[in-house]
């Protein structure tokens, strides 16, 4: 402090401005869970995982299914089941705003045979991809100009999940009782990974690359090609639904008696929360826990632009870099790890803009954790290249003083 008691003018200036900005978003924090439920209470909501109570609950007069961030760093989109609020009976994107509770505007899903949502999740070019389940399932790619059909498949499908490593994807079937696993690659169809029961979530695992099946009650980590069981977790009280913090590798999972649960690894259940104000769990998010989000496409000589969205960390400065490693096996952290391998791209890009390849990879994060950076993808690229970019925010108050999440990995095409 100066004399006189004052504070520095420009240390009160930037206080108020976080404080101005903190108060019109209202009140939600990293770690809290932004959920989807359907029958008996229909909404979507927030969970604050400090206090173990729900914070903001928003009913809707249709099931939901599936919660992703919005590349906007603001909003999470759900899918809504013939929702009323876009006045169709068909299914729609909608978008909700956690800090407020306020329902957003929605893209119908144009589909004439699929009436409920089978997954959501997002592509490395920042659209969604939805799974439109009936006997025969529909792939739809959703942006802010139109939804396309991408495919058409035999039977329901159950639960989606992006390989991280590759941009490719993990659905589960359900053909009549015989259920699958399948690898989808869009542009070049399915090839089945194993015969499983049906599901009824699958992650990509972080920290092996392999993918986590959810068939109540039992929790299964399988081989990425083989879908050989590798981890079976069980009882995790009957979870209906799963999602990983992809940093410290633990699980969040819904029961279908409104209860979420901290899960370790190992199978420990950590805590758990009970009579939260919700149905039964059809999608879950930590907030915060997706910091990246692409713009594309991503072809030899353009420029592909990833948005930062660190809402823990308003105002505070951030570092990025490229790997053509992958995320394996990333940077051992004391609470977990940053998804990023380092090699030699990855310690030329460190924080650094460099002239052609790289723009905004150190900064300052605006007052809602929000930037933007871009790198310069040469000619002479290799198509089918895989690159990871990965960014982390500098915060006193996280572990490490990092605020970390997941990494986003492009496919050249």
């Amino acid at each position: 402090m100066r004399a006189g008691g004052g504070f520095p003018r420009p240390v009160l200036a930037a206080a108020l401005w976080l404080l101005v900005g903190s108060a019109a978003r209202g009140q939600i924090y990293p770690g809290d869970v932004v959920f989807a439920s359907q029958y008996p209470d229909m909404g979507i909501g927030v969970v604050d995982m400090v206090a173990g109570r729900t914070t903001r609950f928003v009913p809707t007069s249709r099931d939901t299914a599936g919660v992703w961030p919005d590349p906007d760093g603001i909003h999470v989109v759900s899918v809504m089941h013939e929702h009323n609020i876009c006045s169709t009976l068909r299914p729609a994107l909608v978008r909700f705003d956690p800090a407020t509770g306020a329902l957003a505007t929605c893209r119908v899903i144009p589909t004439s045979t699929c009436t409920f949502a089978g997954g959501l999740s997002a592509d490395q070019d920042g659209a969604f991809i939805c799974a439109m389940r009936s006997s025969w399932s529909e792939l739809w790619r959703v942006d802010a100009s139109a939804a396309v059909r991408l495919e058409t498949i035999e039977g329901s499908i159950h639960a989606i999940a992006r390989d991280e490593d590759t941009g490719e994807w993990w659905l589960d079937v359900d053909r009549s009782q015989n259920g699958a696993i399948l690898r989808w690659t869009p542009g070049s169809g399915f090839s089945t990974v194993t015969a499983v029961y049906t599901g009824r979530a699958i992650l990509h695992d972080g920290p092996t690359g392999h993918f986590w099946h959810l068939r109540t009650p039992r929790l299964t980590l399988r081989h990425r090609a083989q879908g050989t069981p590798l981890t079976t977790l069980e009882p995790i009280f009957a979870a209906v639904s799963v999602v990983q913090d992809p940093v410290t590798g633990d699980f969040i999972a819904g029961s279908q008696d409104r209860r979420l649960a901290r899960i370790a690894r190992d199978g420990t259940v950590v805590r758990i929360w009970s009579a939260l104000t919700a149905g039964v769990f059809t999608g879950l998010y930590v907030w915060g826990s997706r910091p990246l989000a692409g713009a594309g496409p991503a072809t030899p000589g353009s420029t592909y632009t990833v948005r930062l969205r660190f809402p823990g960390s308003p105002g505070r400065p951030y570092a990025a870099a490229a790997s053509l490693g992958g995320i394996h096996p990333g940077i051992a952290l004391p609470h977990g790890v940053i998804p990023i391998a380092p090699d030699v791209l990855f310690f030329l890009t460190l924080g650094r803009d460099l002239p052609g390849l790289t723009t905004g990879f150190a900064g300052t994060l605006d007052r809602l954790g929000r930037a933007s950076l871009s790198i310069q993808l040469p000619f002479t690229l290799p198509r089918s290249t895989l690159l990871t970019i990965g960014a982390a925010a500098v915060n006193p108050t996280r572990p490490a003083m990092l605020d970390v999440g997941a990494s986003i990995t492009l496919a050249i095409r």
